[in-house]
């Protein structure tokens, strides 16, 4: 039957294997990373403005797909569910509804947060439109 029990060099001596390999795997690493780091650097730098804006664009107006529809179809879709909500809404006859209570956000407002409302919704359909132009 073999003997099991490591003598004190045979310990020793895998101990001295164990750091040589950690040494060599951190000169690794850090050889890894500092090309990686030479590469990203370099890679940032050739990285222009006008690639940027044509990734925006692309994002905003390019090819979608209908798992990842670009800007403007996501908008569209967005403007489809509103107008439908607003519509079926509009079908739901106002005896539906229920009457506002004193501390409700439903509540009716009085003439001064009337004008005021209709002042700010004013202001928003103005800036849409302008920004439509």
């Amino acid at each position: 039957m073999a003997d099991d029990t490591a003598t004190a060099s045979d310990k020793d001596q895998r101990a001295a294997q164990q750091d040589d390999a950690l040494r060599l795997r951190r000169q690794f690493s850090e050889a890894y990373a500092a090309l990686l780091g030479t590469q990203t650097a370099r890679d940032f730098s050739r990285y222009t403005f006008e690639e940027a804006l044509e990734q925006q664009i692309e994002r905003i107006e390019g090819a979608g797909t209908t798992l990842r529809p670009n800007i403007l179809n996501r908008i569209a879709k967005i403007k489809q569910n509103v107008v439908s909500a607003v519509r079926q809404t509009k079908e739901i006859p106002p005896e539906n509804f229920r009457e506002p209570e004193e501390d409700d956000v439903n509540k009716k407002l009085d003439d001064q947060e009337q004008a005021e409302y209709d002042a700010w919704l004013s202001q928003a359909i103005a800036d849409r439109e302008r920004l439509q132009e």
